[in-house]
C-alpha cells in the first residue's frame, strides 16, 4: 500500500492500514518483551509481574487516578501551545489527526471491533507489557534507581507516541502507569488503568460523532484552575502511595529484643534470574541477600 496523502485514503486503503496497525502493535509491543524473557530465562508473566492476583482495595484508587488523569492530561495537553514549534512537527501532527480521523469511525459491527482492538485493548496490553513490564524493569534493574526508571520510561512513553505538542500529558500519564507498578508490583493495575483512560476516550468520541454530546473531547480542553488542581491532586495521591509503601528493613515485637531473622522467600536453579530477584527485593526496600548454595562458603 502507498499513501501519500492520508487525506485521500480509500475504503481499502483505510482497511489495510487497520490492520497493518494491528500487527505492527503485536510485532512491536510484544515480540521484544517475549524475547527479553527468553534472554533472562524467565516466564514471560513473572518476568512483566503479571502473576499476582488483583487486590480490589486499590481499584478505587485506579478509577480516582483516571478522573484525574482525565481533566489533569487535556489541561497539559495545551501547556506547550506557546512553543514555537518547527513547521515539519506540526505538519506530521496534523497528518497524524488526519489519519486518526479517518480510523474512527465506527461503520459496522466489524470496524467497531477492530477499532476496539486496536485503540483499546492491544494499546492496554501490549504498551504495559512493554514499557512498564520490560523497559521500566531493566532500567530500574541496571541502575538500583526506580524512581529514576519511572522517569525515563515515562519520557520513552511520551516521545514513541509522535506527539510533540502534547508530551507533558503523555509523560504524566507515563508516571502514573509507571508509579502504579512501582507500588502495587503488579502490572494488572497499568493495564486497567490504560484500558480505561482508552476506552472512555474511544466511547466519548463515538457518542460526538452520533450526536450524543454536543462538544468534541478530541478538542476540548480544560481550563486552567480545575487543570492545576486535579494535577496537584494526581501527584499527592502518588505521594500518599510512596508514603503507605514504604517497607522498613526490620519488623519486631514490642516486647522483643531486636535480631535478624532470615526467611527463605525465592529458590531457582538459575543463578542469575535469584540474583535479579534479590536485588528487586532490595530495591522496594527489603533487606534481601542472595545465597549459592554450591558455594563453599555457604555453610
Amino acid at each position: 500500500m502507498n499513501i501519500d496523502d492520508f487525506n485521500e485514503m480509500t475504503d481499502e486503503e483505510v482497511w489495510t492500514l487497520r490492520v497493518s496497525q494491528i500487527f505492527y502493535q503485536i510485532g512491536t509491543f510484544l515480540m521484544t518483551p517475549l524475547f527479553f524473557a527468553l534472554i533472562i530465562k524467565a516466564k514471560p508473566l513473572m518476568a512483566w509481574s503479571l502473576t499476582k492476583p488483583i487486590d480490589t482495595k486499590f481499584l478505587p484508587w485506579v478509577f480516582l487516578l483516571l478522573v484525574l488523569s482525565v481533566f489533569s492530561s487535556s489541561f497539559l495537553y495545551e501547556v506547550l501551545n506557546f512553543v514555537d514549534w518547527p513547521q515539519g512537527i506540526i505538519d506530521a501532527q496534523e497528518s497524524n489527526e488526519n489519519l486518526l480521523q479517518q480510523l474512527l469511525p465506527a461503520n459496522g459491527f466489524l470496524v467497531i471491533v477492530l477499532n476496539v482492538l486496536m485503540f483499546v485493548i492491544l494499546p492496554a496490553f501490549l504498551e504495559e507489557i512493554y514499557f512498564r513490564g520490560m523497559i521500566q524493569k531493566v532500567i530500574t534493574n541496571i541502575s538500583g534507581l526506580p524512581h529514576f526508571a519511572v522517569v525515563l520510561t515515562s519520557v520513552l512513553f511520551a516521545l514513541i507516541h509522535g506527539n510533540l505538542p502534547g508530551f507533558l500529558a503523555y509523560f504524566v500519564m507515563g508516571l502514573v502507569l509507571g508509579y502504579l507498578l512501582y507500588f502495587t508490583g503488579n502490572l494488572k493495575y497499568s493495564i486497567i488503568f490504560h484500558l480505561l483512560n482508552n476506552g472512555l476516550s474511544l466511547l466519548l468520541d463515538w457518542m460526538y460523532r452520533n450526536g450524543s454530546l454536543d462538544f468534541d473531547p478530541t478538542n476540548s480542553s480544560v481550563p486552567v484552575a480545575p487543570g492545576i488542581i486535579c494535577t496537584l491532586f494526581l501527584f499527592a495521591i502518588l505521594y500518599k502511595f510512596y508514603r503507605d509503601t514504604k517497607k522498613p528493613l526490620l519488623k519486631v515485637a514490642e516486647d522483643q529484643e531486636p535480631k535478624i531473622v532470615w526467611v527463605k522467600v525465592y529458590e531457582s536453579q538459575d543463578i542469575i534470574h535469584a540474583q535479579m530477584v534479590c536485588d528487586r527485593l532490595n530495591v522496594e526496600g527489603y533487606n534481601a541477600a542472595f545465597l549459592n548454595k554450591r558455594d563453599s562458603a555457604y555453610g
